[in-house]
């Protein structure tokens, strides 16, 4: 069975592929599809709304079942935010850095615990005839003072796990993919789909 993932972020996309290596599916993602297409406006208030959007818009136009997740970083000192705009964070093109930069300024005058954060994903299942399904994953951490580590992508590097005393930017892929908020949900996709007929 072919199921489009519907991301552009190669992060993502390898992060994913180890989750559901197991599972009797073809992955494909967008850049394997022939016909390149305009992603929709995330316009939703939440994640789970902005899967949705993203699900069903890829379903319309490939006829294929779609996954796809929102997520972002949620710091409850800073109302939530950036939240849903988490990747808009510092603009409409803004680089993981330019987000980094901004949150680390954001974030200057708390210390201790006002620097909790969470990770928060929301993955949307839709395929022909069922409705959507939804996986939703946490990742509780702290806001680090300062960058550090290569791996990843986004809030890696400013997202420090205490309990490991690195970031996610300095974790070797198998363990963030233990921990990750993305890990969680896609793990019970992983448990849904396993009990999907592939026939």
């Amino acid at each position: 069975m072919k199921i489009l993932f519907a991301t552009t972020n190669d992060g993502k996309a390898r992060e994913v592929r180890a989750l559901l290596k197991d599972l009797p599916i073809e992955l494909l993602f967008l850049k394997d599809m022939r016909e390149e297409v305009e992603p929709p406006e995330e316009t939703g208030a939440t994640f789970r709304v902005n899967a949705e959007i993203k699900a069903r818009y890829y379903h319309d136009i490939f006829k294929l079942p779609v996954i796809a997740d929102d997520a972002g970083l949620v710091v409850p000192v800073l109302n939530g935010r950036p939240g849903v705009l988490s990747a808009r964070f510092a603009g409409p093109n803004a680089t993981d850095e330019m987000n980094n930069a901004l949150l680390l300024k954001k974030m200057k005058a708390f210390s201790g615990k006002q620097r909790e954060a969470y990770f928060m994903a929301v993955v949307c299942f839709i395929s022909a005839n069922r409705a959507p399904e939804y996986f939703e994953g946490r990742c509780h951490g702290m806001i680090a003072e300062k960058a550090a580590g290569a791996n990843g992508f986004g809030y890696d590097p400013l997202f420090f796990i205490p309990q490991y005393g690195c970031t996610f930017a300095e974790m070797e892929l198998s363990l963030k993919n233990r921990l990750s908020h993305r890990s969680a949900a896609f793990r019970g996709l992983a448990d849904g789909l396993k009990k999907t007929n592939f026939d």
